[in-house]
C-alpha cells in the first residue's frame, strides 16, 4: 500500500525512498522521486523558514522517526548553501542548531535504555561506551560521557521533561547528570530549582551555580577534587625534525595565570598594520618572548655551572651572513638560517673557539658580548620602546639590533643600536624590510623599499 503525505503550505515531503509530488493542498500519491520537497510544478525550491521542523511532521505515522529524520537531512542535503536567501539561511542556521540539540537529547536517552537493556552485549561489547565507540563511531571520551549522561538522565524527571520540552540544552544536562552523579540524594530536592536555573542561565553560569550548590553540601569534597585536578596537571615538549610540539593541562589557577601572561604580552599596545600574524601564531611568539625575558633576568638555577641560555653554533662565513653548512642550535642539532643567526647574534654573548681542519677545538676565546649590560640600559633610557613605526611593545620586551650587523663590521656604538620587540626584529632579519640612515634617526622599508610613514624622535 503506498504511502501518502498531507501537504502544508503546498509543499510536500518525501517519506523514505519514495519521493511525491501534489497540488497545493489535500492529500498526493506519486511514483518514486528524487526527495525533497516540492511545489505543484514539480521544480524543487527551498524550504521557507520554519518549515525544516514541520519536515519531520509531516509523515504518517506508519513512518519509523528516524526514518523521517533521514529523509528530511536528504532534502536538506539537495540544496545549496550558497543559493539560499539570507533570511532563509540565517532561519536554518536557528533551526537546525535547534534540532541538533532536540536529537542529541532523543539519542541520549536511547543511548540510556540499550545500557540498561545491556544490548551492547548482543554484538560482543563490554560496555555500552565500548558499543558507542564502535558503532557510532564516536571518540572513546565522548563514548563514556554520552553513557554517563544517559544513566543520570534516566533518574532526573525533572530534567528529562525540560530537555524533552527543549528548554535547556545538551551542555546544560551534562552538567546537571554530573551534579546529580555528585550528590544523587540532595539532586532530588533541589532538582526542580536546578534546572529552573538551567532554563534561565548560559551554561557557564549553570556550571558556576552547580558549583557553589556541590561546595555547599561537601567542602571536604570540593578540596579533594580540586587536588584531584590539580593532579592531572601536564606539559609535554616534544622536539621534531621541523621544531617541536607543547601540549599540555593546568588546574584552573595555573591556566588563568599561563592565560593571564599570554594576554598582557599579545596584547599590549595598538597592534600595527604590518603584523598579519593569526592569534594563535601571536600566543605562541609570546609564550617565546615570555621564556625568553625570564632567561634574560639571570634568576633561573644554575645548570652545568651555566645560567640557562639558548646556544646555537655557527661559523663566521654564517655570522656574515654568507651561506654555509655549520650552523645550528647546540641543543637540538636544528639547522638554523643565516637570516636567524644574525637576528640572535644582534644581542648575545659570543665565544670565539678555533677549529682544526678535523674539526678538534684549539683554542677557546673569552666569552663577550654583542651588546653590553651599560649599552642595554642606556637603550632602555634612549628608545623606551620598539623603535618600530607604530610600535609600542616595551624595552622588557625587545632585543637590541645592530642597524649595520655586528657580524659584518657594525660597531656597538649607541648610533648603531635600537631596541626593536621580537616580531619586529624578526621582519628586519627575515622577511625583508631594512633600516637605513643610523639608530638616532632610522628610516624603515617595507620589502619592496618603499618607507613607512614614520616621525623619528
Amino acid at each position: 500500500m503506498p504511502s501518502s503525505t498531507r501537504s502544508v503550505g503546498g509543499w510536500w515531503h518525501r517519506t523514505s525512498d519514495r519521493g511525491y509530488r501534489g497540488a497545493a493542498a489535500g492529500r498526493g500519491r506519486g511514483r518514486s522521486g528524487s526527495g525533497g520537497l516540492y511545489p505543484a510544478s514539480g521544480r524543487f525550491l527551498s524550504h521557507p523558514p520554519g518549515m525544516i521542523e514541520h519536515m519531520f511532521e509531516m509523515i504518517e505515522a506508519e513512518d519509523r522517526p528516524e526514518a523521517v529524520v533521514a529523509a528530511g537531512l536528504e532534502s536538506l542535503s539537495a540544496e545549496s548553501p550558497g543559493e539560499l536567501r539570507s533570511v532563509v539561511l540565517a532561519d536554518q542556521v536557528v533551526e537546525l542548531a535547534g534540532l541538533i540539540d532536540r536529537l542529541h537529547i532523543e539519542w541520549l536517552r536511547r543511548v540510556g535504555e540499550l545500557d540498561k537493556r545491556n544490548l551492547y552485549r548482543v554484538d560482543g561489547a563490554v560496555s555500552a561506551a565500548a558499543w558507542i565507540r564502535w558503532r557510532c563511531r564516536r571518540e572513546g571520551g565522548e563514548a563514556r560521557r554520552a553513557v554517563a549522561t544517559a544513566r543520570d538522565l534516566a533518574e532526573m524527571p525533572l530534567t528529562e521533561a525540560a530537555a524533552v520540552a527543549r528548554k535547556i540544552t545538551p551542555a546544560q544536562i551534562e552538567v546537571l547528570a554530573g551534579a546529580h552523579r555528585r550528590h544523587p540524594e540532595a539532586f532530588v530536592i533541589s532538582e526542580e530549582i536546578l534546572v529552573e536555573a538551567a532554563r534561565r542561565c548560559t551554561t557557564p553560569d549553570v556550571r558556576r551555580l552547580v558549583g557553589y550548590w556541590s561546595q555547599n553540601l561537601d567542602p571536604d569534597r570540593t578540596v579533594r577534587d580540586a587536588e584531584t585536578v590539580r593532579e592531572q596537571r601536564r606539559l609535554h615538549l616534544s622536539m621534531s625534525t621541523d621544531g617541536g610540539f607543547l601540549d599540555g593541562f593546568f588546574d584552573p589557577e595555573g591556566a588563568v595565570t599561563v592565560d593571564a601572561a599570554l594576554v598582557a604580552h599579545t596584547q599590549a599596545g595598538d597592534r600595527d598594520a604590518e603584523d598579519t600574524r593569526t592569534p594563535a601564531q601571536r600566543r605562541a611568539d609570546a609564550l617565546v618572548d615570555i621564556c625568553r625575558r625570564v632567561l634574560d633576568t639571570g634568576t633561573l638555577p644554575t645548570v652545568n655551572g651555566e645560567k640557562p641560555h639558548l646556544s646555537v653554533i655557527v661559523d663566521l662565513e654564517t655570522l656574515q651572513g654568507r651561506p654555509s653548512s655549520w650552523s645550528q642550535l647546540a641543543a637540538t642539532g636544528h639547522l638554523l638560517s643565516p637570516d636567524v643567526v644574525g637576528r640572535i647574534s644582534c644581542d648575545a654573548q659570543v665565544t670565539r673557539i678555533v677549529l682544526d681542519p678535523a674539526g678538534q677545538p684549539i683554542d677557546v676565546g673569552r666569552a663577550t658580548r654583542t651588546v653590553t649590560t651599560a649599552q642595554r640600559k642606556a637603550l632602555m633610557v634612549r628608545d623606551q620602546t620598539c623603535r618600530f613605526p607604530g610600535c609600542d611593545r616595551p624595552q622588557a620586551w625587545c632585543d637590541a639590533h645592530h642597524v649595520r650587523q655586528w657580524a659584518k663590521g657594525g660597531t656597538g656604538d649607541m648610533d648603531n643600536l635600537l631596541l626593536l620587540c621580537r616580531h619586529h626584529h624578526t621582519l628586519i632579519h627575515q622577511h625583508g624590510y631594512t633600516i637605513s640612515g643610523d639608530a638616532i634617526r632610522p628610516r624603515f622599508h617595507r620589502p619592496d623599499r618603499t618607507p613607512l610613514d614614520f616621525d623619528p624622535p
